[in-house]
């Protein structure tokens, strides 16, 4: 945090240099009879507390576990909310945390999405399902922020984002393949003084998922969703964020509607391939990712590489975070209509042009709203070269960073370095406008 800043988490979040498991010990009280009774209560007055309008399309079981207490199943319906002791049968989502942690999270001292954060919350199952939960109950009577769940018709679909905080807009983009939830530390940061969306786009998380035909899942429909979003939710002078494939779109958004965008932040943004440039006119003729379609497995350990691959440091995470994402991914996976958003997806990547009058790097000459870019020198998604490439195209006014000690998720590798830059940049766009 720099030097003179008054922003405070409401968890302190791991440090490269700090112990995982000293950060989730955390403060540790003894587990009094009387404080087995107050967990045991709040538990209970959650059937009471459930918005039913807010309820699953589905019926879905929630099991709670706190630490020194057996488990309590939370049965959500579209007509209510059953709260009964004793395990789960195959729930689709296990919480675990401590006495403390959990009265904090159903009183609203804390929300989920910080506690998740700072490891002091293990997730395990659908983890794109559990951070709505605090979505779904009246807040408690200390809330400071509260998370919304909020479905957004655009392009005649819904797309399912997060809302939470008051201030100048910022938009969360997730990237290719992953969800809203790939920005769990920027809502638990940035969302202390910003209003913060955080998007799932179309074929993702809880949004509806079309199949792929005409120019769905294209850089440009993906661009037009965003554009939609803003205008329903009545946003202009917008920030936004974008994680991989998210700041590709991002950037595609701010090139063409620059009037709703404020600034243009891209953290290790899916910059056009080089390498498949021979294999576009092939892609552009062949419908390749129909093949996703057909079930695909892939054992949980080769997922958890995959995950792991992603960072320069894996361990930088909690270890139940890991495993958490490790369940996220074969969930999705599981789905077809993801499978084939992933897929169509990845193709319009790969078909973004890299040369001539319509390529990224030459239009990137043209952007006029202030951008930040950060790209990690461990990152293995994007291209070797990407950061000095963007900085010969982009204008003098654009700022490219560097991070040779990052991968391709800076928000979740390093969220303190990374949410302490986002907000350097924003003063300084704030200072600019005040001047201008």
């Amino acid at each position: 945090m720099p030097p003179g800043s008054t922003r405070r988490r409401l968890w302190a979040v791991p440090s490269p240099d700090q112990s995982v498991e000293a950060v989730h010990r955390g403060p540790h009280l003894p587990l009094t009879p009387a404080l087995v009774e107050q967990v045991r209560a709040s538990i209970l007055a959650l059937a009471e507390r459930y918005l039913v309008d807010e309820s699953p399309a589905a019926t879905r079981s929630w099991e709670v576990n706190v630490t020194g207490m057996a488990p309590w199943e939370l049965r959500l319906t579209p007509r209510g909310c059953a709260v009964q002791p004793g395990a789960a049968v195959d729930p689709d989502v296990r919480f675990h945390t401590d006495a403390i942690t959990w009265l904090d999270i159903v009183s609203g001292r804390s929300d989920a999405v910080g506690a998740f954060q700072a490891g002091r919350l293990e997730v395990r199952g659908d983890l794109s399902l559990a951070v709505l939960l605090g979505t779904m109950f009246v807040p408690g009577h200390e809330t400071r922020r509260h998370v919304q769940r909020v479905r957004t018709r655009v392009l005649d679909l819904e797309v399912e984002s997060l809302v939470v905080g008051s201030g100048e807009p910022v938009v969360l983009i997730h990237g290719l393949g992953a969800s809203k939830v790939t920005f769990v530390p920027s809502i638990d940061d940035l969302a202390l003084d910003h209003h913060v969306h955080a998007l799932d786009l179309p074929g993702y998380g809880n949004s509806d998922a079309p199949l792929p035909t005409g120019d769905r899942y294209s850089l440009r429909w993906y661009a037009d969703v965003v554009v939609d979003y803003l205008r329903a939710n009545d946003l202009d002078d917008v920030h936004l964020v974008g994680n991989s494939m998210g700041g590709r779109i991002a950037a595609e958004v701010a090139l063409r509607r620059p009037d709703l965008v404020a600034s243009l932040t891209g953290l290790c943004a899916a910059v056009p391939l080089e390498s498949v440039r021979y294999a576009r006119p092939l892609l552009r003729r062949l419908p390749l990712h129909w093949v996703a379609a057909s079930p695909v497995w892939l054992p949980a350990d080769a997922l958890q590489e995959g995950i792991r691959s992603l960072f320069f440091e894996a361990s930088r995470l909690p270890a139940a975070n890991l495993s958490a994402a490790v369940d996220e991914a074969r969930l999705q996976i599981e789905r077809r209509d993801y499978r084939l958003a992933l897929a169509a997806g990845a193709r319009g990547v790969a078909l973004d042009r890299t040369r001539g009058r319509r390529g990224l790097w030459r239009r990137l000459e043209q952007l006029s709203v202030p951008s930040l870019w950060i790209f990690g020198g461990a990152d293995p998604l994007v291209e070797s070269g990407a950061a000095a490439r963007a900085q010969q195209a982009l204008p003098s006014s654009a700022t490219v960073e560097l991070w040779h000690d990052c991968g391709h998720v800076p928000q979740f590798e390093l969220p303190d370095r990374t949410h302490d830059r986002i907000r350097r940049f924003l003063a300084e766009v704030a200072e600019r406008r005040a001047t201008a």
